[in-house]
C-alpha cells in the first residue's frame, strides 16, 4: 500500500509541475520523451511522468518509436475524412523487402480495438507482433489511428480542447468515414486496386458496419480478416456486465456524449503503469484484466503488463454509450438518441439495426477464441447464422483459455494467431507468396551482407548457414520451435547437455563434432560406452535428433537407465546410458574450416570422408574416452563411408565392437528405384563444371524450401517429391514437421555428387574416376579400382534395411551381401512393407521399427562381451 501511495504522490507532483510550466517538457526527462513530443504529446508527457520509476524501454513508446526500435522504416500519413477528421496513420515496411521488390509491397491495413491506437499493433517482439511479422514477410503495413485517439486529434473545423462537437462520434462514424478514407488513400498512394484488411475487436465492428451498409465496398479488399469479431454483445461476460445496459440507465448519460474517456490520459496511463509494474501487483493486475477480457494467465507475460497499460488511449463517451446500446439490443444498431430524436433522425422510435446479412462472405475471414468475454462463442455463432453465406475461412483458436487480449499480447501469439493469418494470406494470396520466395532465394545474401563462409567468430557452436536461415525466417516466420535449430540447441531443448569437439583430419579438414551429455548417466559413475553416429547425404548431426518434439532426458532410477521409446536415436541412446558422439563430415555447415585450403576446400567426395573424417573422429573418441573400441552406426552415406574405410584400411574394423549399417549402400545399379530417373549425363555436366558446394547458397535454398513446403497449395507436391525420391509412405510421415526437416537439410560438394553419379553408372563402389590419363597416374589402370568388400569382417556388421527403400533397394542390398566373404552378424529387414529410406529418421514409428532394434542389438552385444 505504501508503494501505491508513494507512486501516486510522485505522479501528482510531476503532473502539477508540468501543468504549471509546460516548457519543462522540452527541458527534462528521457531523450525518448523529447523525441516523442512532436509525434504524440500525450505519450511524451507520460514518458516524463514515468521517468522516476525506471520503467522498461518499451513503456509508453509512441508508435513511431516502437517501429524504429525494431529496425523498421516508417512514414506518417495524414488522412482527412469526409466529415473533416484528420487521422494520423502509420506505414511501416522492411527495407530489405522494399529494396528487393522495387517497392511493390502488397498493402495490408490493420485496425486497432477500443481504448487503444495503432501502437497496440506492434507491442511485442518481431515473432509475436503481427505488424512486424507482416512487414518481415514483405507486406506494406498500414496502421489506422481512429478519430479521438491521441494521434488523431485534429479536425478541419473543430478544436478538441474547446469544441465538444469534436467528440460527437462513435464506432459508426469510424466505419463509415475513417475506414473508407484510409482505404482510398492507401490505394491512391500505392497504386493497388485492392488491399488486405485486418480488423481487431472494435476494428471488426466498424468494418461490419461499412460492409453492411455498403456491401459493394468489399470489392476494395482481397481479404477481410476479422480477429475477435464483435457483432453481437448480448452474451458478454466479466466486468462489462456490471455496466447498466438498459435504456433507462444509459439514455440520461447522452448529455455527456461530447466528452471523452479516460480524462487526463497521460496521468491515467502512468498511474496504472506504475501500479502494475511492481511484481507484487502482477497477479492483481492480471486478475482485473482477466475479469474484463477473459482469464488467461498462461498466455500473459506479466513483465509486459506495464507496456500494455501504458498504451491505453482515448475514445468518446458516445462511442462507449453506443457499445452499451449494442449490448442492450444484442445487435448493432445506429446510435439511440432517445425516442424523440430517433423519430427526427430515423423516422422510428428505435434506431434501425445494422443489416449484417448484407456483408459479402466470399473474402471474409473470421478468427475467434473460446474464452473471449467480449467476442463470445455465442456471439460469433449468432453472426454466422445472420450471414447469408459461409465465410471464406472460419477459424476458431483451439487453445481453451484464449481471450480477447491474447490476439495482441499472448506469449504464444505467433503460434495461435499470427501463423494462422500467415497461412491464410499464403493460401489466398498465392502470387504474393511466390514473389516472396523468389525474392529470398535470389537476394537474401545481399540483404544481410552474408557469404556462405563468413566468419561469425569463435564460439562453442557456430553455424553461419543456420544463422542465415534464422535471418530468413525472421521474415517468413517459424511454425515449429525446432525449425533451424542448431544441433546444440536441439540437444539443450531436450534437457541434455553437450560438448563441441573440433577434430582435425590428416588432410587438414576441421570437423565440428558433438557429444551428448546425460547428467544422470554421468552421476551414476558408470563408464559409458562410446557410440558414433554418421549422418546421410544432405544431412548433419541434426538428423539423429529432429524426428519429433520428443526425446527428452529422463532421470535414472537407483543408478539404472530408464525405459525409453524416443523416436530420435541419439536421445534414446543417451538416455540408455551410452556416450553418444555425432560426426559432422567435411562440407556440412558445421565443418567448413581447413588448416590451409581455400579454393580446393570442396575437392572431396565420400572417399575422403570415409578415409579421413571417420578415421580421425574414431581415433579422437578413443583417445578422449580411453576405450580401445567403440560402436559405430552409419545411415545412408554414412554406410558408404564405413564400407570404404573398412575395405581400404585393412584391419581397421578391429576398432569397432559393432558396425551397424542402416540402409546400407554398397551398390546402386538397381534402376527400379530413384536412380533410374536421374538424368546422369546432364547432372555429370552440371556437377563436373566447377569445384564448389551444392547447393551454392544453402541457407537461402533450405529456408525457402522450409517456408514453401508449409503452404497448403505446395505441401502435397513436397510429399510427392519426397516419396518419389525415397519411397512413398504417408502413414509414417509427419507433415507438420516438414518445415523442420527441410530447414535442417545441409550441403555437400559437387565432386561428392559426381562420385555418386559414377557409382550409379558402374553399379560398383569404386575410387573416383578422374579420366583415363589421371587414373593411370593414380591407380595404374584406365578404370578406377573397386573397393574390396571381401576384406571386411562381416561378423562385425549389422544390416538394417527396408522393403520400400528406393536407394538401398532389396536388389542392391542382395548384391552387397553377395560380395562379402561371409554372412553378416545380423541382417534385419523392417517388416513394414512401406518403410522407406527417409523413414529411418522421419517415421512416426521409428522407435518400434528401428530404434528399439538398434538399442537391443547394442545391449545384446554389450552383454555378450561382458560374458
Amino acid at each position: 500500500m505504501n508503494y501505491w501511495i508513494h507512486s501516486a504522490v510522485v505522479l501528482l507532483a510531476i503532473q502539477l509541475v508540468l501543468l504549471t510550466n509546460s516548457t519543462l517538457v522540452k527541458l527534462i526527462g528521457r531523450e525518448t520523451a523529447l523525441e516523442a513530443q512532436p509525434e504524440n504529446q500525450v505519450f511524451a508527457r507520460q514518458q516524463l511522468l514515468l521517468e522516476p520509476f525506471e520503467q522498461s524501454g518499451d513503456v509508453a513508446l509512441t508508435c513511431g518509436q516502437f517501429i524504429a526500435s525494431r529496425g523498421f522504416d516508417y512514414e506518417v500519413h495524414f488522412v482527412t475524412t469526409e466529415d473533416g477528421y484528420i487521422l494520423k496513420n502509420y506505414r511501416l515496411w522492411s527495407k530489405y523487402a522494399k529494396q528487393a521488390l522495387n517497392g511493390r509491397l502488397k498493402p495490408i491495413l490493420l485496425i486497432h480495438g477500443l481504448f487503444y491506437s495503432a501502437s497496440i499493433c506492434p507491442p511485442d517482439d518481431r515473432s509475436n507482433s503481427l505488424a512486424f511479422h507482416l512487414a518481415n514477410k514483405g507486406y506494406d503495413v498500414w496502421l489506422l489511428n481512429n478519430r479521438g485517439t491521441s494521434y488523431s486529434r485534429n479536425h478541419t473545423k473543430y478544436d478538441t480542447r474547446s469544441d465538444s462537437k469534436f467528440w460527437d462520434f462513435s464506432f459508426y462514424e469510424m466505419g463509415m468515414y475513417d475506414l473508407p478514407a484510409t482505404t482510398e488513400y492507401i490505394k491512391k498512394v500505392t497504386g493497388y486496386e485492392k488491399i488486405v484488411l485486418l480488423g481487431y475487436s472494435r476494428g471488426t465492428l466498424q468494418t461490419f458496419i461499412k460492409l453492411s451498409l455498403d456491401p459493394s465496398y468489399s470489392q476494395n479488399y482481397d481479404l477481410v480478416i476479422m480477429a475477435a469479431p464483435i457483432a453481437y454483445l448480448g452474451n458478454t461476460k466479466g466486468l462489462v456486465t456490471l455496466f447498466p445496459r438498459e435504456a433507462i440507465f444509459y439514455r440520461p448519460l447522452h448529455i455527456l456524449n461530447r466528452l471523452s474517456l479516460p480524462p487526463r490520459l497521460a496521468t491515467f496511463d502512468s498511474i496504472l503503469t506504475v501500479i502494475c509494474s511492481s511484481p507484487s501487483n502482477y497477479q492483481l493486475c492480471s486478475n482485473l484484466m482477466g475479469l474484463a477480457l477473459g482469464p488467461d494467465d498462461g498466455q500473459l507475460n506479466f513483465t509486459r503488463i506495464p507496456v500494455y497499460l501504458s498504451q491505453i488511449d482515448k475514445t468518446s463517451i458516445k462511442d462507449l454509450l453506443h457499445f452499451l446500446q449494442t449490448m442492450n439490443y444484442d445487435q448493432a444498431r445506429l446510435y439511440d438518441y432517445g425516442m424523440v430524436e430517433n423519430l427526427v433522425r430515423y423516422g422510428k422510435r428505435e434506431p434501425p439495426r445494422i443489416p449484417f446479412e448484407n456483408i459479402p462472405t466470399d473474402n471474409l475471414v473470421l478468427i475467434s477464441g473460446l474464452n473471449d468475454y467480449l467476442s463470445t462463442p455465442v456471439g460469433i455463432e449468432k453472426l454466422r447464422h445472420k450471414l447469408k453465406g459461409k465465410p471464406l475461412v472460419d477459424h476458431v483458436i483451439t487453445f481453451p483459455s484464449w481471450n480477447h487480449l491474447d490476439f495482441t499480447t499472448a506469449v504464444d501469439c505467433y503460434k495461435y494467431f499470427v501463423s494462422v493469418v500467415d497461412d491464410i494470406l499464403n493460401t489466398h494470396l498465392p502470387s504474393k507468396f511466390l514473389v516472396f520466395i523468389v525474392f529470398y532465394v535470389t537476394i537474401i545474401h545481399e540483404s544481410y551482407g552474408l557469404t556462405d563462409d563468413e566468419d561469425f567468430g569463435s564460439v562453442a557452436e557456430k553455424n553461419p548457414t543456420l544463422d542465415e536461415e534464422k535471418a530468413f525466417l525472421q521474415f517468413a516466420g517459424k511454425t515449429d520451435p525446432d525449425e533451424v535449430k542448431t544441433c546444440g540447441e536441439l540437444i539443450e531443448s531436450r534437457g541434455f547437455e553437450y560438448e563441441v569437439h573440433y577434430v582435425t583430419t590428416e588432410d587438414g579438414y576441421i570437423l565440428q563434432n558433438f557429444r551428448i551429455i546425460n547428467r544422470y548417466a554421468r552421476e551414476s559413475g558408470k563408464k559409458l560406452k562410446p557410440i558414433l553416429l554418421l549422418h546421410p547425404l544432405f544431412g548433419s548431426c541434426s538428423v539423429w535428433m529432429f524426428n519429433s518434439p520428443g526425446g527428452h532426458i529422463k532421470p535414472w532410477i537407483n543408478g539404472h537407465p530408464p525405459k525409453d521409446n524416443s523416436a530420435e536415436l541419439a536421445f534414446l541412446l543417451a538416455n540408455l546410458g551410452f556416450d553418444v558422439w555425432i560426426i559432422n563430415v567435411r562440407g556440412t555447415s558445421y565443418s567448413t574450416n581447413h588448416t590451409h585450403l581455400d579454393p580446393e576446400f570442396w575437392n572431396y567426395s565420400f572417399y575422403e570422408i570415409g578415409i579421413y573424417d571417420v578415421t580421425a573422429t574414431v581415433e579422437y573418441i578413443k583417445k578422449e574416452t580411453g576405450f580401445e573400441t567403440i560402436i559405430v552406426v552409419g545411415y545412408s552415406q554414412g554406410t558408404i563411408q564405413l564400407l570404404i574405410q573398412m575395405s581400404a584400411i585393412t584391419g581397421y574394423d578391429k576398432n569397432y565392437d559393432l558396425v551397424i549399417l542402416i540402409t546400407p549402400i554398397g551398390f546402386l545399379g538397381d534402376k527400379s528405384g530413384t536412380v533410374g530417373a536421374i538424368p546422369i549425363p546432364l547432372f555429370k555436366l552440371l556437377f563436373g563444371s566447377r569445384n564448389g558446394p551444392f547447393p551454392p547458397v544453402s541457407g537461402s535454398v533450405f529456408a525457402a524450401l522450409d517456408v514453401l513446403c508449409r503452404q497448403p497449395i505446395v505441401s502435397p507436391a513436397c510429399v510427392a517429391i519426397l516419396g518419389g525420391l525415397l519411397g512413398l509412405n504417408p502413414q509414417q510421415q509427419n507433415a507438420s514437421r516438414y518445415g523442420v526437416y527441410t530447414g535442417l537439410l545441409d550441403r555437400t560438394s559437387n565432386k561428392n555428387l559426381l562420385h555418386y553419379l559414377q557409382f550409379i553408372e558402374t553399379d560398383h563402389l569404386c575410387y573416383f574416376d578422374h579420366g583415363e590419363e589421371k587414373n593411370y597416374e593414380l591407380y595404374g589402370s584406365a578404370e578406377p579400382p573397386e573397393f574390396p568388400f571381401y576384406k571386411i569382417n562381416p561378423k562385425k556388421l549389422v544390416f538394417i534395411s527396408g522393403l520400400n527403400d528406393q536407394l538401398a533397394t532389396p536388389i542392391n542390398l542382395q548384391n552387397l551381401r553377395n560380395h562379402l566373404c561371409d554372412r553378416v552378424d545380423t541382417d534385419h529387414v523392417i517388416t513394414d512393407p512401406y518403410f522407406n529410406h527417409a523413414d529411418i529418421v522421419l517415421a512416426k514409428e521409428a522407435f518400434p521399427y528401428l530404434n528399439d532394434v538398434v538399442s537391443r542389438l547394442i545391449e545384446e552385444k554389450m552383454i555378450h562381451d561382458e560374458l
